[in-house]
Formats: structure tokens, C-alpha cells, sequence
């Protein structure tokens, strides 16, 4: 009979164990609590063939346990289970007592309702130690109980969290104390360690190399027949070659210079030479530009950009061409 009510309170456990968990405010690692409350003893006290004061207040205990993961947890603990009183039959006769106490071992199962609340059931073996003392008994037992139990808790953070719990021991004493169901009600405060979490590892920030491409820029200056001189309005068509120059000290400018075909070749090859080193003459004393970074070239009447058949075509062809290459600078970054 004992073991069937065993099994008929068990049943609420085993549904609840049976549906469907998520993810639990629990963390992971040891916790620590205590627990307070008053508890029932059904059918304590047959062995006297008297009736008991079945309600005890208060009880409590402690209790340590390892939360495995977000669902699971095993738990132990001391429990001071209550006394139940024991009526006198007749005038004259000592009041009996009967008190229990735990020590259990149980797997709990969370669900979580919120962010902040958890339900669970619980469920294993009590040592449990039964004590029967009265003026004709003064008995004790030591044996293992089935134990169930289920609550409610909250987590006011990670760390601490309150609940409410009901548990229930079966069968416990035995034939020379009294054989008696004790129903456990506490308030419990529980203390979570945790784990020590792993510091999640920075990924640093990888190097990127960027290649960048600056744009040639080109002018174009045109001389007088013969003539190597430069005139003022020549040389502020510099500004845009000069202002590149300015931007980064590594820039080189390249100045090649042409004539048309008046003149024999070699004289013209002269000629283109001389204008050009007249334009990077000017460039480094009036723009303070060293002269290593200026490359000058004569080119003759070898690369006309028009007919020297007209005037029109010579004019365009007595020249000098200034420009900065395009360049590639490659920039290492850091890519957050």
C-alpha cells in the first residue's frame, strides 16, 4: 500500500519531467542555499495506536548542488524534518514525540518560464533518521526514503535566487517507530557560483594591404621660335605639376622637351634639352623643389603633336611636356 502511494505521488513528477524544456536562467557550476518551512507527517505515530499533531514548524536545513547545464542539476542536503507530538491516552502519561531528519541526495530538471522564473522537479533517496521517544517508547530507525519534489524559483540575478519547494518523503521509519509520509514546505535562498566563464577571444584585427592609385598630372608649356625662356604667364601653368610635387616628397616630375623640324636634327635635340632644363631650373629655384626629383629629357622634332607643314602645326610642336606618372602607393591597414 506504501509503495503505491509512492508511485500515485510520483506521477505529477514524472509528467513534468516529461515536457519539454528551454533554456533555463540557471548558470552552469556549484550553488549553495538554505531553506525554511513547516512540513506534515501523515500516519506518524500508528505505532502508539494514538493520534498525532501532524503539522511541524519550523523546519529547515541546507543544501549544495552542480547545476551540469541549462536543464540539469544534482543537488544534497541536511534536513531538519520536523516533530509531530504525540496526544496522551490517559491523564499522567508523558506527551511522545516524533522527529525526523534527511540527508538526501536528488537530480533536478528545469524549465524556465521568463527570464527570471524557473519551474523544476526533483527526484531520488533520503537517508532520512526517525526518532520515537515517549514515556513507553524510545525507538529509532535509520533507513533510505524514496524522495519527489517540485518548485518555483526566481533569480533576482545570476547569482542569488529565491523559491518555493515541496517535497515529500516516503516511508519513513519503520515498524518499531511508526512508518510516516512527511510533506515538506519551504522558502529556500540560493547562492550560484557558476562557472568561471572562458574570456571569448578578440580576434585581432588583421593588416590589409590597400593599393592606391594617384593619377598622372600633366601641363603642357609652349616657347617661341629658338627660344628656351620661359615667360610669366609659362610659368603659372606650372601650378597644377607643382602642387603634386608639394603632396608627397617621393613624387618625381618628368619634363621632356620638343621643338619643331626647323633646324637641322641636332640642333633641335640641343634645343629640346635646353628648354627642358630650363623649365626644371625654374621649377627648383622658384618652388624650392630639389632638383634629384626633377627628370629632364630632350626629345628633338622626334615626337611632333601636329604638322610642321603650317605655323600653326610648329607652334603646337615647340614645347615642353611636364608631368607626374600615375603611382601606385601601397598602404598597409588595420581593418577593425
Amino acid at each position: 500500500m506504501k509503495t503505491l502511494k509512492a508511485v500515485k505521488a510520483a506521477l505529477p513528477l514524472a509528467i513534468m519531467l516529461a515536457l519539454p524544456s528551454v533554456a533555463n536562467a540557471a548558470t552552469p557550476g556549484w550553488y549553495t542555499g538554505a531553506r525554511i518551512g513547516g512540513s506534515t507527517f501523515h500516519s506518524a505515530c500508528d505505532v502508539a495506536g494514538q493520534s498525532c499533531d501532524k503539522d511541524s514548524a519550523p523546519v529547515g536545513g541546507v543544501f549544495a548542488g552542480y547545476q551540469q547545464n541549462d536543464y540539469f542539476s544534482i543537488e544534497g542536503g541536511y534536513t531538519y524534518l520536523g516533530e509531530a507530538s504525540l496526544a496522551p491516552a490517559a491523564v499522567g502519561q508523558k506527551v511522545t514525540s516524533y522527529d525526523a531528519k534527511a540527508l538526501d541526495l536528488v537530480g533536478k530538471l528545469q524549465a524556465n518560464l521568463s527570464d527570471s522564473f524557473d519551474v523544476y522537479a526533483k527526484a531520488g533517496v533520503a537517508m532520512v533518521r526517525v526518532n520515537a521517544n515517549g514515556a513507553n517508547l524510545d525507538e529509532t530507525d535509520n533507513g533510505l526514503s524514496p524522495t519527489v519534489g517540485a518548485g518555483l524559483e526566481y533569480y533576482f540575478d545570476p547569482s542569488l535566487s529565491m523559491g518555493l519547494d515541496y517535497q515529500v518523503y516516503f516511508d519513513a521509519g519503520d515498524d518499531s517507530t511508526g512508518v510516516s509520509e512527511i510533506h515538506l514546505y519551504t522558502l529556500n535562498m540560493t547562492y550560484h557560483f557558476g562557472e568561471a566563464q572562458a574570456p571569448v577571444p578578440v580576434a585581432e584585427p588583421e593588416p590589409v594591404v590597400m593599393t592606391k592609385v594617384i593619377n598622372p598630372v600633366a601641363v603642357t608649356v609652349h616657347f617661341a621660335t629658338d627660344s628656351e625662356m620661359l615667360t610669366p604667364a609659362t610659368k603659372a601653368e606650372l601650378d597644377p605639376v607643382i602642387a603634386r610635387l608639394k603632396a608627397n616628397d617621393e613624387y618625381q616630375l618628368r619634363i621632356a622637351g620638343n621643338t619643331d623640324s626647323t633646324g637641322s636634327e641636332a640642333y633641335n635635340a640641343k634645343l629640346s634639352e635646353k628648354r627642358a632644363q630650363s623649365v626644371a631650373d625654374a621649377i627648383a629655384a622658384e618652388y624650392n623643389v630639389d632638383p634629384a626629383r626633377l627628370i629632364v629629357e630632350g626629345k628633338g622634332e622626334l615626337n611632333p603633336v601636329a604638322s610642321n607643314a603650317t605655323a600653326e602645326g610648329r607652334a603646337q610642336n615647340r614645347r615642353v611636356d611636364i608631368y607626374v606618372p600615375r603611382v601606385e602607393i601601397q598602404e598597409t591597414k588595420v581593418v577593425e
